[in-house]
């Protein structure tokens, strides 16, 4: 690698090849012509910050001072009673699921992607967008086809979704009133839990793959050489198991028919998505404001050991950028510097690279992804081509378009994220001088915090209700990055929305 090689050239090289591998896109892996990746600056992450798509919402106080916590039996510990300790982890429990639902409740941009191009999209979240809300307009805003459908077939459609979805019975902590909510069945949490497996044995085929075509180093060559069909052989498992063990036949006939009823009569389908709205919904303890249920699975991803491993050295960028620098369209120059001192990349940002040894340069990783389980969000009602936006619609001052189609698409909705692209224990290696590396170690130590490209490297970090000091261990030959953080989304492009039929009467519309 040549010393004089631009920092978002370097990062550039690192997201093509990470690209590549969640893609995953060859012979033996499938792949989707309508994803794309919305990278944000790394957001970290606790493990315990998850702990409620696991438990719940029950706290769960151990015994006799285990993890620190005394007296199962109710009785006050001196200063803190057992049912105040419930309370308040039953708080927290619910403040993360309301951090979380708002986290991902986002509307990505679209507007870099290009057609020939690879489907990314720059430090692109944008938490000002809401999901949720645009859903809800076009549920309340629009209109189906009507077509009376016997007993027989509405009592077929009540079975089959509920073998989609399940409400379940909440206290509010407040009121001690009584609520139901809608979660993912067990059906659907088996079909995601072993896709991801699917997914996970996926990833690592390709990541070697990648490593092996650019040929990092003799290890990668020889290792695929004579392990590839092995690795082959797990992602065939990996698929044959969600087909026996996931439903995944099960559950694509049960979407497959919902849509085709869909074409008969959609008003009794919009009334069940309306209530899966509706009892999707909490209201948070601290905000005091409505969100919607959403978790990621399967639920113990987080503490999980199957992630894959990710590496990044001098064979790579010397392949990988040479022969992708072409195929980025407009975010070529997204970074300007790979360490930027204040967590996030603006005018007030300090950027340090200009006497880093780029050619020293490797990088390592494990990564996941995690599908994004949303029981209130149906996108095959905005795909469906038997609704439309009332007329009146167009009053509101709202938008009467979700998407032309286009590439880049316009419109009020034009993609939504599906799943989240985790990275945990990285670390990195380049050599520098001792300004830049004290210039790290006060970036770090500081408010501000480190970012390196997409990922955060060290600092304190504001998460929800709650500010977190993420320390990280750095030398002059690099920094090694404990712990998990969230560096981007997988999105999926919305087509043409609405796009309705034509040979519909207008009486028929409701």
């Amino acid at each position: 690698m040549p010393k004089s090689v631009l920092p978002e050239q370097l990062m550039q090289g690192v997201l093509s090849k990470l690209y590549d591998v969640l893609t995953m896109g060859d012979d033996n892996v499938a792949q989707s012509n309508d994803d794309f990746f919305s990278w944000c600056l790394g957001i970290p992450y606790d493990e315990e910050q998850f702990d409620f798509l696991t438990q719940g919402f029950t706290a769960m106080i151990r015994k006799n001072g285990q993890n620190g916590e005394e007296g199962a039996n109710g009785e006050d510990d001196g200063s803190v009673s057992l049912k105040e300790k419930m309370g308040m982890q039953t708080a927290e429990l619910y403040q993360e699921a309301e951090n979380l639902a708002r986290f991902v409740d986002f509307i990505p941009s679209t507007s870099g992607l290009e057609d020939g191009k690879r489907r990314h999209n720059i430090l692109a979240w944008n938490p000002d967008s809401n999901l949720s809300g645009m859903y809800e307009y076009v549920l309340r805003m629009s209109q189906v086809i009507k077509s009376e459908l016997d007993e027989k077939t509405k009592a077929k459609i009540e079975k089959l979704r509920g073998l989609l979805v399940t409400t379940k019975t909440k206290v509010d902590l407040i009121t001690d009133e009584e609520f139901e909510v809608t979660e993912p069945s067990m059906l659907v949490k088996l079909y995601y839990e072993k896709m991801n497996a699917y997914i996970e044995a996926a990833m690592e085929y390709r990541s070697y793959q990648v490593s092996a075509m650019a040929a990092s180093s003799p290890e990668a060559v020889h290792f695929w050489a004579m392990n590839a069909s092995k690795l082959r052989n797990r992602v065939k498992a990996a698929y044959n198991d969600w087909v026996s063990n996931g439903y995944k036949e099960d559950f694509d006939k049960i979407n497959a028919y919902l849509d085709q009823v869909m074409s008969r009569d959609l008003t009794l389908l919009k009334k069940e998505y309306k209530e899966d709205l509706d009892n999707a919904q909490l209201t948070g303890i601290a905000s005091n404001s409505d969100f919607y249920y959403t978790s990621l699975l399967p639920g113990n991803f987080a503490r999980a050991k199957g992630w894959t491993k990710f590496t990044f050295t001098q064979n790579d960028y010397e392949s990988q950028y040479e022969r992708d620098q072409t195929s980025w369209g407009a975010q070529a120059g997204f970074l300007g510097s790979v360490l930027n001192i204040g967590g996030k990349v603006d005018s007030s940002t300090t950027k340090v690279s200009s006497d880093i040894d780029w050619s020293t340069f490797s990088l390592s990783f494990e990564m996941a992804q995690a599908p994004i389980s949303r029981p209130w969000f149906h996108p095959e009602f905005l795909k469906s081509h038997y609704w439309r936006f009332h007329p009146d619609a167009s009053k509101t001052g709202q938008t009467d378009i979700l998407s032309d189609g286009k590439i880049p698409p316009a419109g009020g909705l034009t993609a939504f994220a599906t799943a989240m692209v985790f990275i945990r224990n990285l670390k990195l290696d380049f050599k520098t001088h001792s300004g830049n590396y004290d210039a790290v170690n006060k970036a770090i130590s500081g408010s501000g915090g480190l970012s390196i490209g997409p990922f955060f490297a060290g600092g304190k970090y504001k998460n929800g209700h709650q500010e977190r000091d993420y320390q990280s261990n750095t030398e002059a030959q690099g920094i090694e990055v404990p712990g998990m953080q969230v560096v981007g989304f997988r999105c999926h492009l919305l087509p043409k929305s609405p796009d309705p039929v034509k040979e519909v009467e207008e009486g028929q519309w409701v």
